[in-house]
């Protein structure tokens, strides 16, 4: 496993054309060096107050980094030519202090809890969602649900990576800062893409069930395996990134599907290998493949405007690609089971796939159950 953990700025790029400054920025990096940093989800459209810092998305060159890659551990401090010294980097390295503050411990318990959209809401945008379906304007959207729960004092965004790196040990882990605040945290189960040189790894995560214990496991993984709700919602993302990929790779091989298991929930995957065409670039690939209807919908033109309609709030960096890209590598995963810590507010998203067939009321349990588990790995719930 890749661990970048990473300790101020060298140099940031953010605001407007992010994807095409941090291109040229990774093409000129030293091997080794990376920026760390994610974009939003819907790029068209203004970000709302509290995601105003990350921008249309944010990415960093650290000012020292720790990397960890095979059981060796790296620590590199990075200098601008023309911008730093050799004593300002000293000095950067002095500052650096660790308080040896536990990360574990109680969390305190929230003392409020508002839903966005809420029961309500959240039926009526489903059944708006189902009509368009009906009327053929498309085959597949993702809705989402916010739940902001409200602390009386604020929260250790640390302590939280801390609490989910424990409970899914196995997940991407992402904690990121807009510089001014706020912290984007995440433990997701899905990759965007990998890229190293010319070989791609990416997959399809989509159909979701209850993971069960004990013989409720069987049960839950023989009714999703059987479900053709779920692999209908399953197929649209597979084909999707087989296309997408088609114009960028010369060889593309699509592996059975599996199962994969998260706190409350287990989920169909399906693994994607490709070898890239000369001359693509990590962030061609990314670009190509977000938003997948995973997340987006299908036709995407008309599940974003579905989304942008429906939902009522602004996902932000939710669903959006997170990782790091240098000159030739790079590793998005996908900003799902991810929350919005401003001060004593921790915002979580979950989100369900609407196909014909859905049921409002199913679709919330189904978002429930991801916000649940989120929740739990957090201490937010019981």
């Amino acid at each position: 496993r890749l661990c970048r953990a990473a300790l101020g700025v060298a140099h940031e790029i953010s605001g407007e054309d992010v994807t095409a400054r941090l291109a040229d920025a990774a093409a000129a990096l030293p091997e080794g060096s990376a920026y760390l940093g994610g974009l939003r989800f819907d790029g068209a459209m203004d970000p709302a107050r509290e995601w105003a810092g990350f921008g249309e998305g944010r990415f960093v060159l650290p000012r020292i980094e720790l990397v960890t890659h095979g059981g060796e551990t790296t620590l590199a401090l990075h200098a601008l030519p023309g911008h730093d010294t050799a004593e300002s980097l000293r000095q950067s390295l002095a500052d650096v202090r660790m308080d040896g503050t536990a990360l574990g411990g109680s969390l305190d318990f929230p003392v409020a809890r508002v839903d966005r959209p809420d029961r309500d809401g959240w039926h009526s945008a489903v059944t708006d969602a189902l009509a368009a379906m009906e009327r053929g304007e498309m085959e597949k959207v993702v809705l989402a649900r916010r739940a902001t729960y409200r602390f009386e004092e604020p929260l250790d965004p640390a302590a939280l990576l801390a609490r989910l790196t424990e409970a899914a040990p196995r997940a991407f882990h992402v904690l990121l800062s807009d510089g001014a605040g706020r912290r984007f945290l995440a433990a997701t189960p899905e990759r965007l893409v990998r890229v190293d040189a010319e070989a791609a790894w990416t997959e399809a995560v989509a159909g979701t069930r209850r993971r069960g214990d004990g013989p409720d496991a069987r049960f839950f993984h023989d009714e999703l395996a059987e479900s053709e709700k779920d692999r209908r919602e399953h197929a649209f993302v597979r084909d999707f990134i087989s296309e997408a990929l088609a114009p960028l790779t010369s060889v593309i091989c699509v592996e059975p599907p599996v199962q994969i298991e998260a706190a409350r929930v287990r989920h169909l995957k399906t693994p994607v290998r490709a070898t890239l065409r000369e001359g693509v670039t990590p962030l061609e690939v990314m670009t190509a493949l977000h938003p997948t209807p995973a997340v987006g919908g299908t036709p995407t033109p008309a599940a974003l405007g579905a989304i942008r309609q429906l939902e009522g709030f602004d996902r932000g960096l939710y669903a959006g690609p997170v990782g790091w890209v240098s000159r030739d590598a790079a590793e998005f995963a996908v900003g799902i089971r991810s929350g919005l810590l401003c001060g004593a507010d921790l915002a979580l998203y979950a989100g369900a796939g609407i196909v014909p067939g859905s049921v409002p009321e199913a679709e919330w349990h189904e978002t429930e159950a991801k916000l649940g588990g989120f929740a739990d790995a957090l201490g937010l719930e019981g």
